[in-house]
């Protein structure tokens, strides 16, 4: 499970059920703390979108990607506040992310309707969604998104 508050993974023992900590993520900036949101496992390691620390700088989001011995490398750059991250049947990713964060509106927070699903390279599959916070697979080609902003759950088949 991810833990964003220590910026890692934690691992649980199925046996003692016991916690410990698994991999521990690098900040993504000099004062920018990583903040992983969403974890899948796509058979060989575990993927990780990260949603970064406030100001929430635009393309500072990373997914990283875990080894079975929880070393962290960088898997993919460029987004900006990842909160989702979901497997497509052919291991491909799909995540949800909030694009622009306003410090000049009162009060300050996520432009409305400036959030996206986008796949792993950065092509957008939905566009003006308001805070999504999760991204489910049902199926092969059908997917829910919750827009927490929008109090909806959307559809989408690809």
């Amino acid at each position: 499970m991810v833990d964003a508050g220590a910026n890692a993974i934690i691992k649980h023992d199925k046996n003692s059920k016991a916690l410990s900590l698994f991999a521990r993520f690098p900040n993504v900036g000099p004062a920018t703390e990583a903040v992983p949101t969403g974890i899948v496992y796509d058979g060989n390691r575990f993927l990780v979108s990260t949603l970064t620390g406030f100001p929430f700088a635009s393309g500072a989001a990373k997914i990283f990607q875990v080894s079975q011995e929880g070393n962290v490398s960088e898997y993919k750059s460029g987004f900006t506040t990842l909160t989702d991250i979901v497997l497509t049947p052919n291991n491909k990713l799909f995540v949800t992310e909030s694009v622009e964060f306003s410090l000049t509106t009162i009060p300050p927070g996520f432009n409305p309707k400036s959030s996206r699903v986008a796949n792993e390279d950065g092509t957008y599959l939905i566009e003006g969604l308001s805070l999504p916070t999760d991204i489910e697979r049902s199926g092969s080609k059908t997917y829910y998104v919750l827009s927490y902003g929008l109090g909806t759950v959307q559809k989408l088949t690809y």
